[in-house]
């Protein structure tokens, strides 16, 4: 009986994925007022809705992968507009600032949309130097790296900067990291 309760448990898994990749939401706009569009052939794009949603924006950096330091918005649908999946459009004080895939996004839930590079932030991440060492027959390896951030807004900004700290499975060797200039949150 186990086993077949086991069975019955994963088909019931594997019939229940089928039916999410082929059953899509389904949402009906009410559009106002009368609207014509040109018969084309081509795929055509159509504001359905426009509301403003309240949000939490960071400038986020990863100077080990890019200079460039992004906005980012942690925003909350408030419309009773669902959301659905797809190419969105983005943009920032009226200026088009990019493309970006939308996931499914349902009334009231939050989620991250990005708003372009601002040029008047910079990040740099440069090699300093190196030390090997070796002691009681341990091999020390120590990297030395410096961030720099450059502010040319007229006053302060939150910066979300992130960084990569080497990582190992092997048991045998230690990672650890020493001496940072600015606490780690």
């Amino acid at each position: 009986h186990k086993q077949h309760g086991v069975g019955s448990y994963v088909e019931m898994q594997q019939r229940a994925a089928v039916v999410a990749r082929t059953e899509g939401v389904s949402v009906m706009y009410a559009l106002k007022g009368k609207l014509s569009l040109p018969s084309r052939t081509e795929q055509q794009i159509l504001n359905i809705a426009s509301f403003e949603c309240p949000g939490q924006y960071v400038f986020a950096a990863s100077p080990l992968l890019t200079d460039y330091v992004y906005l980012q918005g942690e925003i909350t649908n408030t419309g009773n507009t669902i959301l659905l999946p797809g190419p969105a459009s983005m943009f920032r004080n009226g200026e088009f600032v990019g493309r970006s895939d939308m996931k499914l996004v349902t009334s009231g839930q939050t989620f991250t949309a990005g708003f372009g590079i601002d040029s008047q932030i910079q990040v740099v991440r440069e090699f300093v130097d190196k030390k090997i060492e070796t002691q009681l027959g341990s091999r020390y390896n120590e990297q030395h790296y410096r961030i720099a951030l450059s502010n040319y807004k007229a006053g302060p900004v939150a910066v979300r900067l992130l960084d990569r700290v080497p990582w190992t499975e092997n048991g045998s060797l230690a990672i650890e990291l020493k001496n940072v200039s600015h606490p780690l949150s």
